[in-house]
């Protein structure tokens, strides 16, 4: 049957005059010719003829008119066609589809009910057609994807694993839209808050074989691969599951890194491997690095041609800490420190992150040979130098602007880098010589008074600073450089903001008490809210056992560091800790007796600390006297009292070395 035999819905097949039929004739008698009760013969005519007559682009409104008259059903039959007598079903199939494209290419039409309703019907083609007619399903499915009423209804696992295994097609064409549809699908999920399902889906479904052909390729679809895997395992929802053995996909992307990384590549390429590693790491640790693969490091001796785990740790050190160097040593000291751009500041922060990450795992890695131990603290001495310069100009130029100004200097992504790298740097390793770290501790005890809004809005700077500073405050001149810089200060309205004490939070100010014998005196009032923050948690029955001990002896220190006048006048606050600190020994007693496994390890972690919390008591008591509130705190007269059994009872279950101070404690808290 050919175009001009299409029968005419007003004249029964013949067209009267016999002249030629408009375009629009000819549109109306195909639309006509879809009818419901017409013939199945005289429908895929129709369908034939329809791409042919249409031309959204001189007349866009004829596109319009043949959707809405469209005969959905049949259209579904015809994607879910098998083979008949007279056509095979890959025409039956391709008609469709290429009707189809046209309307999906239209912004308006492309969200509509009845594509969306296409969308499996189209995706079950996927592993019956080939060719033209599978790039196009394909193109059609991105665009159906786009929103996320089409992505939803492509997260069934079953179509998901359709699409995928179109990856390792051999036809370019088809892995390179396959490929651009788990992009759109990768988007949608990030944009839209109610897509996780689609994100648990392409991570169970997609991840496996993307990382799978991300391993395998070396070609420049490799590349391609790796951007859509860093939408997918870059996310902020991702959860870290470090302890658990880790999935082969992890693996095929740390061997996708290294044959990256150990070529010679343009710095996008690279700095595609960086995100991905600064990704892996964070979720899995160290152990993304350590675990083996026995695909790549067994027997085979093809595998002794690539970079070994440890090896590529090694390299990849190297690597990003160079990046930094690089990156850091070509900031210009001018307003850029304010408002970082560019490369610098997308890939400082990944590579910062990547060299922070590694330090610990490489540290405590005793199987390093010496020479490739000394090579990573050589590199790490080079990047971290990079690192206090840098940070050294940003506390110059801060003591040179305004307030405002000074705030956007600190608060933007790259200074925030910087400073967690330090911040990991001092705490782990402390060899940054006395001189050197006195000049950031400013710039640290300035980071800690607020939340970095550059890193996610919520971030407070204590939180990666802490370990940093509990080292800071063991060394005499450091110590004092952070305290006339308004270290305690700073400490203690952090503390104000945490809903319970943090063990970093304590111990730092437990240093300052005990190493700076004259630091309370000095500022009575900011120590005086200290023991009101000791107080009210010591009360917090839920506390960590460990934090518990660090808060008691620290709210003992503060109170034997204050005159008796001093004392005498906040009565109420003393009385207070000297009841949390009393219940923390009286705690302990108990914690001796336990003959577990767990509780034998637990007194281990506080004993000495508890140890001198009953030193310091024994020494508050004796100076008491009697009659006086902290004598008569409930828990003061509970430890008195288990005090009293200890002493006649022989067999109490404690060590001799810890009942000889608490039967000193004992007499004080009797006289």
């Amino acid at each position: 049957m050919t175009t001009e035999e299409v029968p005419s819905p007003e004249h029964g097949g013949s067209h009267g005059g016999g002249g030629t039929h408009t375009q629009e004739e000819q549109l109306e008698r195909c639309l006509n010719l879809l009818a419901p009760q017409t013939k199945d013969e005289e429908k895929f005519v129709a369908l034939l003829m329809l791409p042919r007559l249409l031309d959204p682009q001189k007349n866009p409104q004829s596109l319009h008119i043949c959707f809405r008259r469209m005969n959905w059903s049949f259209i579904h039959r015809m994607l879910e066609a098998e083979d008949t007598p007279n056509l095979p079903q890959e025409a039956l199939h391709s008609i469709s589809v290429n009707l189809l494209s046209g309307f999906v290419r239209d912004k308006e039409l492309v969200h509509q009910p009845e594509l969306i309703a296409c969308i499996q019907p189209l995706a079950r083609l996927l592993m019956i057609e080939n060719g033209d007619t599978l790039e196009t399903i394909l193109q059609c499915l991105s665009s159906l994807a786009s929103s996320i009423e089409g992505a939803l209804q492509l997260a069934e696992a079953v179509y998901l694993e359709h699409i995928s295994a179109l990856l390792a097609s051999q036809q370019t064409n088809v892995a390179g839209l396959t490929l651009v549809l788990l992009e759109q699908l990768s988007d949608v999920s990030t944009r839209e808050p109610s897509a996780r399902s689609i994100r648990s889906s392409l991570e169970t479904a997609v991840l496996p074989v993307l990382s799978s052909t991300f391993a395998k390729t070396q070609e420049s679809f490799k590349f391609d691969c790796a951007k859509l895997l860093v939408g997918l395992c870059c996310r902020e929802d991702l959860k870290e599951s470090r302890g658990k053995e880790l999935p082969a996909w992890a693996l095929d992307i740390r061997q996708g890194t290294i044959d990256i990384l150990g070529s010679k590549i343009s710095s996008e390429q690279r700095d595609v491997a960086f995100v991905l590693c600064s990704a892996m790491l964070r979720r899995f640790g160290p152990a993304w690095l350590e675990a083996v693969d026995e695909k790549i490091d067994g027997p085979d001796p093809s595998s002794q041609k690539r970079l070994s785990a440890q090896h590529f740790a090694i390299v990849l050190l190297h690597l990003s800490g160079g990046e930094v160097r690089v990156l850091l040593d070509e900031t210009p000291s001018d307003d850029t420190l304010a408002t970082p751009s560019g490369r610098l500041s997308v890939m400082l922060p990944v590579c910062a992150e990547i060299v922070e990450l590694l330090v610990r795992g490489l540290f405590e890695n005793e199987s390093l040979a010496p020479d490739a131990a000394s090579s990573i603290r050589q590199s790490l001495s080079d990047t971290m130098e990079s690192v206090r310069s840098y940070l050294a100009d940003v506390s110059v130029r801060m003591a040179l602007v305004q307030d405002g100004d000074a705030t956007s200097i600190l608060d933007n992504v790259v200074t925030a880098s910087c400073l967690r790298l330090m911040s990991t740097w001092i705490a782990e390793d402390g060899s940054l010589p006395v001189a050197q770290t006195r000049q950031v501790v400013p710039l640290l005890v300035a980071a800690g008074q607020g939340t970095l809004t550059c890193l996610d809005g919520s971030t407070h700077a204590m939180g990666f600073l802490g370990p940093a500073l509990v080292t800071v405050t063991t060394d005499d001149d450091l110590r004092q450089e952070f305290v006339s810089c308004g270290g305690v200060r700073m400490v203690v309205d952090y503390w104000k903001s945490l809903s319970s004490v943090d063990l970093a939070t304590a111990s730092i100010l437990l240093n300052v008490v005990l190493l700076g014998t004259d630091s309370v005196q000095s500022d009575l009032a900011t120590w005086f809210e200290a023991i009101t923050l000791c107080d009210g948690s010591l009360k917090d029955t839920k506390m960590d056992v460990v934090v518990r001990a660090h808060t008691a002896f620290l709210a003992v220190s503060i109170v034997r560091a204050l005159t008796a006048a001093q004392a005498t006048a906040r009565t109420d606050v003393i009385s207070g800790v000297v009841d949390g600190s009393a219940a923390f020994v009286t705690q302990g007693i108990e914690m001796q007796r336990d003959l577990s496994d767990p509780g034998k390890e637990a007194w281990e972690d506080v004993k000495e600390l508890w140890g001198v919390t009953v030193a310091v008591l024994t020494t508050l008591a004796a100076s008491t006297p009697r009659g006086h509130p902290m004598r008569e705190v409930p828990s003061v007269e509970v430890l008195r009292k288990a005090v009293a059994d200890l002493d006649r009872s022989p067999r109490n279950g404690l060590e001799k070395e810890t009942l000889a101070p608490l039967v000193e404690l004992g007499r004080a808290l009797n006289r």
